[in-house]
């Protein structure tokens, strides 16, 4: 019974994430194109991903374990006082929650979400006779 309380009170007071966000990543990595993040305090758990998905058979909710990430040698000493945990978005993703919080599945932002901002910048370069326009799409899950 004692090990029952423990588990509890453990769950209870896993940390909120200091930030959940959605990273491009090519193909090869995820074939969605994108990969889930969260970044907790060191020695927390990681949460679980969240996913409604569009199917055959309509939308389904399906649960997903983040797992660790194993930091690379020049980052070892980042980690010490974080843990960042992933999982790549499946493809179809229409909607996505780490901890209850959204975190984007497109790379499009959604237009009525009053927390996503898009930012377009024109880059000419030099010698070059037309611009590019760069698109970036930001999606602040945690209401920032």
């Amino acid at each position: 019974m004692i090990d029952f309380l423990a588990a509890v009170a453990v769950a209870a007071a896993q940390p909120d994430p200091i930030a959940s966000y959605t990273l491009v990543a090519p193909t090869s990595v995820a074939d969605s194109g994108l990969v889930a993040r969260t970044v907790l305090p060191a020695g927390a758990s990681c949460p679980d991903l969240v996913v409604t998905r569009r199917t055959s058979k309509g939308l389904v909710n399906k649960t997903y374990a983040m797992k660790a990430r194993r930091p690379a040698a020049t980052a070892k000493v980042a980690f010490d006082t974080v843990r960042v945990c992933s999982h790549n978005i499946p493809t179809n993703a229409v909607r996505a929650r780490i901890d209850g919080k959204k975190i984007q599945v497109s790379v499009e932002p959604d237009p009525r979400d009053r927390n996503s901002v898009q930012i377009q910048v024109r880059v000419q370069p030099v010698g070059e006779a037309e611009a590019l326009t760069l698109e970036l799409s930001f999606s602040f899950a945690s209401g920032i």
